[in-house]
């Protein structure tokens, strides 16, 4: 028994005397690999690390030590790392620190009146932890230490604060009142721009970008579904088709129903002259398109509908139908700006595998053909035959023989023509808009 002691205590003595052996190092501008191998040289390898480990810390270090221990040269050489470092059977074994740090940061929220400000929304940029502030505007958090670490305060009525957090555990907060002035709400009837809150008429007022959509291309289409009381028709499928407004409903039924349209104060006449007879003949209408059709929707700054009798006031006749004013964008004071807007959408071509396509292939065409001849339908008399109809005449009057009879038929039930190839395709349409604004009173 007392021999199986000896060696341990021997063990134990030779692992005392080499953590306590006595080195010397100076380094300048080493990394933290460089000092422990030469902490090792120095103490012939009594630091245990993994190099991958060490390698990772990027810190610099710049040390003179004279007469210390081995761990006392290794704990100055990590100091203000991620790294740790313990004894371990005589040895320094160095690690990365596992042990979670946390911080913990208090303070009061109030506003620029003094007054505290409790339900103050205080989150961690970065990361999903957050509190409030209580009845008294104050609020602690128990945080994990990270680098970057920023609180956001936020609160109805006040600008969003961020203060990082600088090493202190206290952080008082002063939030600023959001200041924002509404813009003046005016109407314009084409002569006079009237402040809303003395209109008395029933105007609806459209600011351009508030219904500007991509893929439409005039503000007519624009407008559909933003105007109380407004009818909107398209009558017709033709492409290029203009659509029907209607502010007032049908008012006449053989004199025209379109409103009057007005552009910066000019009343705009339709492009073309229409004959009355021809007025509401939807086919011929429809393609001539109206008196704003040409109109860059871009250059559109607010629109106005008046739609009661009171425009016939300013008007006269012309605005029994209702009255449609558009302002175009004037140039502002100010340093010049430039803008740019693009818009585009793609159209795609009919295709026969589409569920509203619903025809027959060649098989299936010949296959009618056969059934109306083994049924002895009567075929109308026509001079020249052509396809399927045209061999099997041609073999029944003993021109062909059945093999060249089945070899035309083996060919038209294989001629599959794709005709929505051949006369359509996808289509990609983009519209570019470049305004340059800016100017001096």
């Amino acid at each position: 028994m007392l021999q199986a002691i000896i060696p341990l205590t021997t063990s134990s003595a030779f692992g005392q005397e080499r953590t306590t052996k006595v080195i010397s190092l100076k380094l300048e501008n080493a990394t933290v690999l460089q000092a422990l191998e030469e902490i090792n040289r120095l103490s012939q390898n009594n630091v245990i690390f993994k190099r991958e480990e060490v390698t990772r810390e990027p810190k610099r270090i710049t040390v003179d030590l004279k007469d210390v221990t081995v761990l006392q040269a290794v704990q100055e050489c990590i100091k203000g790392t991620r790294l740790t470092c313990t004894e371990r059977y005589g040895r320094v074994a160095v690690g990365p620190d596992t042990e979670v740090k946390s911080v913990r940061i208090s303070g009061t929220v109030k506003d620029q009146k003094g007054a505290i400000l409790p339900g103050v929304t205080v989150i961690v940029k970065g990361l999903a932890m957050g509190t409030s502030t209580d009845n008294n505007g104050h609020y602690s958090l128990n945080l994990p230490r990270v680098d970057n670490l920023s609180l956001l305060f936020s609160f109805i009525g006040m600008e969003t604060e961020e203060v990082k957090y600088a090493g202190k555990d206290t952080i008082n907060v002063v939030m600023k009142e959001v200041v924002s002035e509404l813009e003046e709400v005016v109407v314009n009837t084409g002569y006079q721009r009237i402040d809303a809150r003395k209109n008395a008429s029933a105007i609806t007022s459209i600011r351009a970008e508030d219904i500007i959509t991509p893929g439409l291309q005039t503000i007519d289409q624009m407008l559909e579904g933003h105007v109380p009381g407004m009818i909107f028709m398209q009558n017709s499928g033709q492409i290029g088709a203009a659509p029907r407004l209607r502010i007032r409903g049908t008012s006449t039924i053989l004199g025209s129903q379109e409103p009057l349209w007005v552009i910066d104060g000019v009343i705009q006449e339709d492009p073309v002259n229409v004959d009355p007879e021809n007025l509401n003949d939807l086919d011929f209408v429809n393609l001539l398109g109206n008196a704003i059709s040409g109109l860059n929707p871009e250059d559109i700054e607010q629109i106005d509908v008046l739609k009661d009798a009171a425009a016939t006031a300013i008007y006269g006749k012309k605005a029994a139908n209702g009255v449609i004013v558009i302002t175009t964008k004037a140039g502002k004071q100010g340093p010049p700006s430039v803008m740019y807007s693009v818009s585009g959408s793609f159209t795609q071509r009919p295709r026969y595998s589409d569920r509203s396509v619903n025809v027959m292939n060649s098989k299936e065409r010949v296959a009618f053909s056969r059934d109306m001849i083994e049924n002895r339908l009567a075929y109308p008399k026509i001079t020249s035959w052509v396809g399927y109809e045209a061999a099997y005449r041609d073999y029944i009057e003993g021109q062909i023989g059945y093999s060249e009879y089945k070899s035309l038929v083996d060919k038209y039930e294989t001629m599959n023509t794709d005709w929505f190839d051949i006369l359509m395709q996808d289509a990609f349409s983009h519209k570019h808009t470049l305004s340059l604004s800016g100017g001096s009173s």
